[in-house]
């Protein structure tokens, strides 16, 4: 069973999207916090950057132990990933939120609610 990659959202498209969002909402809470624009962009840039190495890392980790497990078991380590993201997640949205950190908190919400819809399971474009 899998999804139809015709009709499937992808999280290869969400993720570089996330990165960018995530980015650019920490450098807006940093610049609105501090009213330093070289804090702000330094602050974006370095989000940007660990978000990149993050995926890459992770896409790279994923592919290796992809080669060498059965797709049952990857099914399962996505699902626990996903598990894993979703508390994480709304974590770190909550956090920014009592924090002051709005347009990341922001951020952190649309990601979740993305991430729900990519994970839950499909009405359509499922084949057996």
């Amino acid at each position: 069973m899998g999804r139809d990659p015709a009709t499937a959202f992808r999280f290869d498209v969400l993720i570089p999207w996330a990165v960018v969002l995530l980015a650019a909402a920490v450098a807006i809470d940093v610049g609105v916090r501090t009213g330093d624009v070289g804090a702000a962009l330094k602050a974006g840039a370095l989000t940007f950057v660990s978000g990149v190495a993050t995926a890459v890392g992770a896409y790279a980790g994923l592919g290796v132990l992809a080669a060498h497990v059965s797709a049952s078991t990857m099914a399962i380590v996505n699902n626990v990933l996903a598990v894993a993201g979703l508390g994480s997640g709304v974590y770190g949205a909550v956090e920014a939120g009592r924090n002051g950190m709005y347009a990341s908190a922001a951020v952190g919400a649309l990601l979740l609610a993305a991430g729900g819809v990519c994970a839950a399971p499909p009405t359509a474009g499922w084949r057996g």
